[in-house]
């Protein structure tokens, strides 16, 4: 193991990767198993491989279960990639459509209330209003400008806030038909992880511990359920039915 992080140190440049991979050399020198090793490295390894890799090193099957994990990961990203593109377009429409809006309603309205101000002849009621909201616009230009940002900065700092804590999914739930495609990822990715970890040779209690490091908060309370309904005598496939009468109830 030693000597294959050296070789791995020489190939990499100057950089991140080398200062991780020069740190779990040290550790491993140091006589401690590689899994104590990532383990020091929360930030860079998440803890669905470094189970993966405790697990397998009681049963020496560390290269196996390193290429289960690629693979893991490969379909996984195939698969967000394919949910992603699924919200591209809805999401660009929400923008462009907003973007529109707002330049009708701050811009072009404001003018065309000047227009009709002086007209006697009655409008209709939505036309009225509208006028109204041109009128009232034109005469707070600045201070709904400054509104105007405001709401923008909070926006894009709460979407930065949920990409950066890995909550990426909860900030496309907001767009319009995106959540039952987010809920596809979210259980195609317990399917993937668990198949995964059984296909180790873990048993189904470690293994939904370790699966539901990658589901969000609602979704690790329900593999709760499942593992207690286990570890009580009861079979996987009736844990994960009362899950789902229990959700539909």
């Amino acid at each position: 193991m030693i000597e294959a992080l050296d070789v791995l140190i020489d190939k990499e440049p100057v950089g991140t990767a080398r200062s991780v991979l020069t740190r779990l050399a040290a550790h491993v020198g140091e006589g401690q198993r590689l899994s104590s090793a990532l383990a020091q490295q929360p930030d860079v390894f998440p803890p669905l491989f470094v189970g993966i890799v405790q697990s397998a090193e009681s049963t020496s099957d560390l290269p196996r279960a390193v290429a289960r994990y690629i693979g893991y990961e490969t379909r996984l990203d195939a698969l967000r990639s394919k949910v992603v593109s699924a919200t591209i377009y809805p999401a660009i429409l929400m923008v462009v459509g907003g973007g529109v809006a707002a330049f009708l309603l701050g811009y072009v309205v404001p003018r065309f209330a000047t227009v009709f101000q002086g007209s006697r002849h009655p409008l209709p009621w939505a036309t009225q209003q509208l006028l109204d909201w041109g009128q009232f616009a034109g005469a707070h230009t600045v201070p709904l400008l400054v509104g105007a940002l405001a709401v923008v900065g909070t926006i894009a700092w709460w979407a930065l806030r949920h990409i950066r804590s890995g909550a990426w999914w909860q900030l496309l739930s907001v767009i319009p038909g995106t959540r039952p495609r987010l809920e596809l990822l979210e259980l195609s990715r317990l399917y993937l992880t668990l198949g995964m970890l059984l296909e180790g040779g873990l048993p189904i209690t470690n293994a939904l511990d370790l699966a539901r490091s990658v589901l969000p908060a609602g979704r690790r309370l329900q593999v709760d359920g499942v593992k207690r309904h286990i570890e009580q005598g009861g079979s996987l496939s009736a844990a994960l039915t009362a899950r789902v009468r229990h959700q539909r109830v």
